[in-house]
């Protein structure tokens, strides 16, 4: 749960939770703070299974990552479930809260297929993507620049590193 990344959507600019800067900071956390996958952990010598959006929550342990009170983070977690974005199961030990519609918003396979798309989308609008040979030799560095394909940065960028060597390139 300490590594890789969480999807934020745009929409989420126009949602009430965006619009409290502590709500907001405490949806963020739980997002960062639920399973990617199914685990089990041991909490107070008990075994607890994890589904993907699911993490163990403690209001003081969460009350000092956040920097806040503990009152205020337990009053936002209400206010997050109140609005359906999270559930609460709490027992006489802790509470397990599950984001809501984790799977919808959150599935890897998907951020995959985008990364890829993208990629793909930026080689063939290079408007320079048919010349071939050892760094495109004829193309001026400010040709480079303009594009925003991963092949010119790169050019562009070994370019840099080779006049900051003293290494000059000749244009033809």
């Amino acid at each position: 749960m300490k590594e890789g990344w969480i999807k934020l959507y745009r929409k989420a600019l126009k949602s009430t939770v965006f619009e409290d800067p502590l709500l907001w900071k405490v949806w963020c956390w739980c997002l960062m703070k639920a399973s990617h996958t199914e685990q089990t952990i041991i909490l107070n010598n008990r075994n607890v299974h994890l589904k993907p959006g699911q993490f163990v929550f403690g209001r003081r342990s969460a009350a000092v990552e956040l920097l806040m009170s503990p009152s205020t983070v337990e009053r936002k977690i209400k206010v997050l479930n109140v609005n359906r974005k999270l559930n609460r199961y709490p027992n006489h030990q802790f509470t397990l809260i599950e984001v809501v519609n984790w799977q919808k918003y959150q599935e890897s396979r998907t951020a995959e297929r985008t990364a890829e798309r993208t990629q793909n989308e930026h080689i063939q609008e290079c408007k320079y993507k048919g010349l071939e040979g050892f760094l495109r030799p004829s193309l001026a560095d400010k040709d480079l620049e303009k594009c925003n394909c991963p092949r010119c940065r790169a050019d562009l960028e070994f370019r840099k590193r080779r006049q900051r060597a003293g290494i000059r390139i000749p244009l033809e």
